[in-house]
């Protein structure tokens, strides 16, 4: 008996001093969409790129003054910061750090020692964990986390779904995404979540910025349109880590919905889908609309799965291409807010967004009583470069059959509103000094995440923010002189 129990213990010391004690950092997620504890600090983990062997983690630099963080690892390791050991589930003192700066880690187990690298970052992390590829066709599910750097805002986990969106953007190697809010792990279980406390929302957008090697050109614009007191899109830039990858720096914005818009019955939400004859108003489908889709327009509200509803806008889009003369100038600003239309159009001559008058618009009928209006969207290829990031002449005007027939036809003296709310924005909004500044302003947010090195290790883009400043800057200027002369001969 007694070599019997002899022998089981020695077998279970065996099995004790045989087992492996390893970390595996970059293990795929568990089915409830956790990733492996690798390092959390003041209850919060460190996002893990497993190309570079990086750690990141949010925070503003006054908390780094001094950090003293609650440090939490796996039990069976030991972890090494500056040449002292961390003591598990304490806080521990790890000195006054600063932001964008790589610092050695070191994790040991009985089997090996691995070093990692600890960078903190004032950009935003977001991770979005998935047990599947996004792809699409249709969203998958996943679980999302945004940590920020200063504490006014909540930082949030939730379930969501995930895709890809754009159209030939998703030729490019960098995606952007799409993403619902969900309340369980439901795909039809939707719900409304706040980022950067904007107005809550059911669907938010991820800009992959890829092509634009400035990374601003698309809040930018959002900026200047807002400013002019116009119903904008609000975004702010992030990092999103995908699983154990970083992705990048991303734009996280908000996305027109019945909830952005506060649309009611009797409201209409169309969006040009590409730039055709039809969307850019040069030609008018006799095709009666029947379904979601109409000569390359989407309705988005109502929704076209309780109620297909086109009457208003073919009217209008009939107005604009088939109407006579004489019904075009008596009737247009009666199906269309006139003013509303001319900062439209001073503002994609401005920033020369010719991708923003046939697709990437929307036409927003507030109420059954109340005339159109458009809202901005999508505008990366703008300010002197075009969607593949080339150069773009300065010296180009953005037109379309609206635009064509309000010059020409002149309704409700169109040509002398334009010219006067020109030199009024160019006092203001669209002067040489406020707009340089907006620019000085979104690159130096950008630089200060420190975010670009990573874009060029991860995407092997070559980008240098401030040469890029000085041909934006450039370009603008050459541009306003151009507008200048053109609005004033109009």
């Amino acid at each position: 008996m007694k070599k019997r129990i002899f022998f089981l213990a020695f077998v279970l010391i065996s099995l004790v001093s045989c087992t492996k004690y390893e970390i595996i950092f970059d293990k795929e997620a568990n089915e409830d969409f956790e990733l492996s504890l690798i390092l959390n600090l003041n209850g919060i983990d460190c996002a893990y790129d497993a190309a570079t062997n990086t750690l990141r983690y949010s925070a503003s630099q006054a908390e780094l003054s001094n950090f003293e963080p609650r440090v939490v690892f796996q039990d069976y390791t030991e972890v090494t910061f500056g040449g002292v050991e961390l003591t598990n589930y304490s806080k521990n003192s790890l000195g006054s750090l600063q932001l964008n700066k790589r610092y050695p880690i070191e994790f040991e187990t009985k089997e090996k020692a691995t070093t990692l690298y600890l960078e903190f970052t004032s950009v935003p992390v977001v991770q979005i964990v998935t047990l599947d590829l996004v792809h699409k066709e249709e969203k998958i599910l996943g679980k999302l986390t945004v940590h920020y750097p200063e504490k006014r805002f909540p930082d949030l986990t939730t379930f969501v779904g995930v895709e890809y969106r754009g159209k030939s953007s998703l030729a490019l190697p960098k995606k952007s995404y799409g993403i619902k809010p969900l309340s369980s792990a439901n795909l039809e279980d939707v719900k409304k979540v706040s980022f950067f406390g904007y107005r809550p929302n059911d669907k938010w957008s991820f800009d992959a910025l890829y092509n634009d090697p400035s990374k601003i050109r698309n809040k930018l614009s959002y900026e200047v349109w807002k400013s002019m007191n116009h119903p904008s899109i609000e975004s702010n830039y992030v990092e999103v880590f995908i699983n154990n990858e970083s992705q990048g720096i991303f734009r996280l914005g908000e996305v027109y919905t019945q909830s952005k818009l506060q649309l009611a019955q009797g409201s209409r939400l169309y969006k040009g889908l590409d730039n055709s004859k039809f969307t850019k108003f040069t030609d008018y489908s006799q095709r009666l609309p029947r379904s979601a889709i109409w000569a390359d327009w989407e309705q988005e509200f109502p929704d076209p799965k309780t109620e297909i509803s086109w009457n208003s806008f073919q009217e209008f889009a009939k107005l604009v291409v088939k109407g006579s003369n004489q019904e075009f100038t008596l009737s247009i600003n009666q199906q269309l807010d006139l003013q509303q239309v001319i900062d439209y159009y001073l503002f994609v001559q401005l920033c020369y967004a010719k991708d923003n008058v046939g697709k990437n618009w929307f036409y927003l009928k507030q109420s059954a009583n109340s005339p159109f209006q458009i809202l901005l969207w999508d505008v990366d290829a703008t300010w002197g470069r075009d969607e593949n990031g080339s150069n773009v002449s300065h010296r180009l005007l953005v037109e379309n059959g609206l635009f064509d027939r309000l010059i020409q036809l002149n309704p409700d003296n169109a040509k002398a509103k334009i010219k006067t709310r020109w030199t009024e924005l160019r006092n203001n909004q669209f002067s040489t000094s406020q707009l340089f500044l907006l620019i000085d302003n979104e690159l130096s947010a950008i630089e200060n995440h420190g975010v670009i090195q990573k874009e060029t290790a991860i995407w092997g883009q070559t980008l240098n923010l401030r040469n890029e400043q000085t041909y934006l800057n450039n370009w603008l200027s050459n541009r306003l002189n151009f507008l200048d002369d053109y609005f004033n001969n109009l």
